[in-house]
């Protein structure tokens, strides 16, 4: 290669038909752009050093001035547009903007043909999903990935082990290609640098543990799961930021691996129950690239009108999450701010159902819950002066409205108007022990009859 070859070569940055060296603003940092569609790593910052080493390899033994020559850009992260340059970028940004996305099967995707879901990935999706529910919103969260978009909710998959959580895991990468996505652990969320989440659009947190041990964890998916933004910190680079379109997937084996807070909006969660079939493990990673762009197809034209990507789904899997992370006393608030029927559900269970003087606490909700919870949260500056002032009335407000009390509409009263952070000793040993024992009512266990009797002494 004679002198203005080679030039002409280093100007474009083009090393091979898939490689290409740039600088990049962002970093500040020279970069490899990887465009071929088998590779799982699309970026990588490398030195001066490594830069004259490949532009040696591939072109000609470059000097330090070579390096000046190489095009300058920056590099952005848009999946909704072509790998390249950024059509008139320089123009309107002053630099010319680098989109290093890239996918199998970028286009021709619409079509007005039926569409079928395959057997096998039904199968599956059944498996982790729970039911033709879950498979549903499953398919709604994976269509919007499709469609080039961020879900801000994450899919919290628990359960045994071989369920099928890293086989679908597999199948997305080859819908929209393995430089997409990427599966991390606790200590890369964790971790001070997270280049290797750059430009990912599926990121699955592998076996996450104990809630008690990940704290961390749980602050870093915070923002990652939801906001637009992501703050990428190469490893002795500048920090920059790029647009978030990483959806979540978070395998465990731990009903509380995450704390899920009683307001939380963050998580769908499914069980899955059963190891996935070998038959239909074998048959999705068999899958051949047509009936794999038939599934794209599929996501593709979904009708997502209905889907709500801030909201998570609801399912009895994701509040017994809740109730397993939740303090006692946030469980029970938040029922008896929100669910009224739920708890009323709950303390026919506790009492007979058939007992007569089981009371019917729905005038008691309107009229003393409902106005104590505005008085504190109005009141912010008095709260026990309003906890005292309820607790003094409480069974005089009872005895008015002719509603037959107990120490437990006492104990439930006085939980909606007291202070979250108050003093907890004058609820005792009964409450705990309603809560503990409803909460496994709640889930099923029909055989505390014994414990529901001595609730009912206690009363």
């Amino acid at each position: 290669m004679n002198d203005k070859e080679y030039y002409k070569q280093l100007k474009t940055g083009r090393l091979n038909e898939h490689l290409l060296l740039t600088y990049d603003y962002n970093s500040n940092s020279y970069v490899l752009i990887n465009s071929s569609l088998n590779t799982d790593k699309a970026i990588q910052f490398v030195s001066s050093t490594s830069a004259k080493n490949l532009i040696a390899e591939n072109l000609d033994i470059p000097t330090d001035r070579d390096l000046l020559r190489l095009p300058k850009v920056k590099l952005d992260f848009n999946p909704t547009q072509k790998f390249g340059k950024v059509s008139g970028s320089k123009e309107r940004e002053g630099f010319n903007l680098f989109n290093f996305h890239n996918e199998p099967n970028f286009e021709n995707l619409h079509t007005a043909e039926k569409l079928y879901l395959n057997d096998d990935i039904y199968n599956l999706l059944l498996n982790l999903f729970e039911d033709d529910l879950g498979v549903n919103y499953a398919l709604n969260w994976l269509s919007y990935l499709v469609k080039r978009n961020k879900n801000q909710t994450a899919l919290l998959l628990f359960g045994i082990e071989g369920a099928g959580k890293g086989t679908i895991v597999e199948l997305m990468k080859r819908v929209i290609g393995s430089q997409n996505a990427i599966m991390i652990g606790n200590a890369n969320l964790k971790a001070d640098f997270n280049e290797e989440r750059l430009g990912k659009r599926l990121i699955v947190v592998n076996e996450v543990n104990s809630f008690d041990r990940n704290q961390d964890v749980n602050n870093s998916l915070k923002t990652v799961i939801s906001d637009p933004d992501i703050l990428i910190h190469p490893k002795g680079r500048t920090p920059f930021v790029t647009r978030n379109f990483g959806n979540y997937i978070i395998s465990t084996n731990s009903d509380n691996a995450l704390k899920i807070s009683i307001t939380d909006r963050r998580y769908s969660i499914f069980q899955s129950k059963e190891k996935l079939s070998k038959e239909i493990a074998t048959a999705i990673y068999n899958l051949n690239n047509d009936e794999i762009l038939d599934f794209k197809k599929l996501l593709w034209n979904r009708d997502l009108s209905s889907y709500d990507p801030r909201m998570p789904f609801e399912n009895l899997t994701r509040k017994k999450m809740m109730m397993n992370t939740a303090t006692k006393k946030e469980y029970l608030i938040h029922l008896i701010k929100n669910d009224r029927n739920e708890l009323q559900t709950l303390l026919d269970e506790l009492f007979n159902k058939n007992d007569d003087k089981v009371p019917d606490y729905s005038q008691l909700y309107n009229d003393s819950f409902y106005n104590g919870v505005i008085a504190r949260t109005y009141f912010q500056g008095v709260k026990p002066q309003i906890a005292e002032m309820y607790i003094n009335s409480d069974y005089k407000l009872l005895q008015e409205k002719n509603i037959l009390t107990s120490r437990l509409g006492f104990i439930l009263y006085r939980i909606a108007v007291e202070d979250l952070k108050s003093s907890t000793h004058l609820i005792g040993r009964f409450y705990n022990k309603f809560f503990d024992q409803s909460k496994k009512i709640r889930i099923g266990d029909k055989t505390t009859k014994a414990y529901i009797l001595e609730a009912k002494n206690d009363s």
